[in-house]
């Protein structure tokens, strides 16, 4: 046969004559969520106690790469919008999800009503959290562009984001309000902590961010160099980053430097800090009143020897002392008792204060029939056995200490996990708090040290922070280590010593410059004496 195109070349003749045009076929959704989850689930163990901080320029960088594959190949802003957003859901998934399965713990308290709605109820509160986190996608999509200068600017674009969403969970509508996990809490206190000290001046939000950008960089300089946009100006910025780095790593140093250089206010009281260690399973049972009530008495009796013992030696027996026990430490309502308030003027020494987390009943004034009947509060108790103090703690616990929207829910069969039929109601007092004799403090209960909304109203005369807290709910879990990082950042932020009395751990006094000076333990039962690092 002769040949029918012998006018067109050998390679030529391989290929059909007409070739329609195809466009590009996006990757599938499927595929980039899955991957998402995995760098989720993998940036996770960056999370307290594990710290694995230098895996983050990977799992980080990997996100970032799944992020411009899919964006760049999206027919219009729309569909970038829905591609972003789904891909940082599974992002926020994974994160989340590891990050607060913790929480699970709580339900084995009472495993018998509790335990099956683990799973579901904690799986519930990931998603909704990583709701935040696909929102800052969404508008990270729209705003996306596949240019030179778009390089400059998008990886700070998505760290400012994905910020601004977690901040966002604080507020008191958004399910409750749970700002957990601020991305600043992967650095490892015990080897990155002059580091920690950029919240200092950011605060703990512009900290976040600033972190999240330096960790999305290098897998943003790779992605840019590929395609050959700004190379330059991708450099610039990896080194902008690494001066930042040697910048704040020195700033930090010298804080912390000379936060420890100090010399430690004349009059600063000791403090004794009471670690019981009750098992959550047996706090509430009747018959477990007295031993409980008794042993926090004895091994206050056995921290004020202590300081007895140590103010001779450092010639500072003058001072106050503050015993303090932690979040509802004593299982029945201490200030209606007359008995244990009797017992515990017989263990205080003239001048010396108790601090304790107690339940106490609502004001007859604030009663409503079917309403809550306790706060969640802090007592101060002087050695006349007086209460000199009543702080109500502000901001309850979702589904832990109260329901939200009960009205709706309750009919559904939720509950708090508390064992109190109508949960409780919370205070209004901002603080400074102050005690004759004693330094303004300003108090937080539970999780609520973890919000640095503060009003300034007076809040340059407070000299340090109390937290007390029962995290006896959630074990040996990460929940402990997670919530004592936050804590410690609030040091930093306001640049104040924190005094934290756990039930089971993680009990610290840390200076000004959140380093600790001395520590119990989790689940370790333990006395505490140390003096107040005040500054002067």
């Amino acid at each position: 046969m002769p040949d029918a195109l012998p006018h067109m070349h050998e390679d030529e003749r391989e290929q059909p004559l007409c070739r329609p045009h195809r466009p590009a076929v996006p990757p599938s959704v499927w595929s980039g969520m899955a991957q998402a989850l995995l760098a989720g689930l993998l940036s996770a163990q960056a999370l307290p106690p594990r710290h694995w901080w230098w895996l983050l320029p990977f799992t980080l960088g990997w996100l970032w790469w799944l992020l411009g594959e899919h964006l760049r190949q999206m027919p219009d802003t729309a569909a970038r919008a829905r591609r972003a957003a789904a891909l940082l859901f599974a992002f926020g998934l994974g994160w989340h999800g590891t990050g607060v399965w913790w929480i699970t713990e709580a339900f084995q308290v009472d495993a018998e009503r509790f335990a099956a709605m683990a799973p579901f109820a904690v799986g519930a509160l990931a998603v909704a959290m990583s709701a935040f986190t696909a929102a800052a996608g969404a508008i990270f999509g729209l705003l996306w562009r596949r240019s030179a200068r778009a390089c400059l600017w998008q990886p700070a674009l998505l760290a400012v984001l994905i910020t601004v969403a977690d901040a966002a969970r604080g507020v008191p509508l958004a399910f409750g309000g749970f700002a957990w996990n601020p991305f600043a809490v992967v650095l490892d206190p015990e080897t990155l902590l002059p580091l920690m000290q950029g919240a200092h001046l950011f605060g703990i939000w512009g900290f976040s961010a600033l972190l999240l950008w330096l960790f999305l960089l290098p897998g943003h300089a790779l992605h840019c160099l590929r395609w050959g946009l700004m190379p330059r100006g991708v450099l610039a910025l990896l080194v902008l980053g690494l001066a930042l780095l040697a910048g704040l790593w020195t700033w930090g140093q010298m804080r912390v430097q000379a936060v420890a250089a100090t010399t430690p206010v004349v009059n600063a009281p000791w403090v004794v800090i009471v670690q019981p260690s009750v098992p959550q399973r047996e706090k509430w049972k009747p018959e477990n009143r007295e031993r409980i009530f008794g042993d926090l008495l004895e091994m206050s009796r056995r921290g004020l020897a202590e300081v007895r013992a140590k103010c001779r030696a450092a010639g500072a027996c003058d001072v106050p002392v503050i015993i303090i026990w932690p979040e509802s430490a004593v299982p029945f309502l201490l200030d209606a008792s007359r008995g244990a308030l009797a017992m515990i003027a017989d263990m205080l020494p003239d001048g010396a204060w108790l601090i304790t987390g107690a339940l106490r009943q609502i004001d007859e004034a604030r009663r409503r029939p079917g309403g809550e009947r306790l706060h969640n509060s802090i007592l101060a108790i002087d050695s006349s056995g007086t209460v000199r103090l009543r702080y109500d703690k502000r901001r309850l616990v979702p589904f832990g200490e109260y329901v939200p929207f009960r009205v709706l829910l309750e009919p559904l069969g939720v509950r708090q996990l508390v064992p109190f039929r109508y949960g409780f109601l919370p205070g209004d007092d901002l603080g400074p708090h102050r005690l004759p004799g004693m330094p303004p403090f300003e108090a937080f209960i539970c999780y609520e040290i973890i919000y640095h909304d503060r009003p300034a109203r007076a809040a340059h005369e407070t000299r340090w922070l109390l937290n007390v807290t029962n995290d006896a709910w959630f074990g040996s879990s990460a929940g402990p280590w997670q919530h004592l990082q936050q804590a410690r950042y609030h040091a930093i932020v306001r640049g104040l010593p924190l005094v934290r009395a756990a039930n089971s751990g993680i009990s610290v006094i840390t200076d000004a410059s959140g380093r600790t000076l001395v520590r119990a333990g989790l689940q370790e039962r333990r006395v505490l004496v140390w003096r107040l690092p005040l500054l002067p």
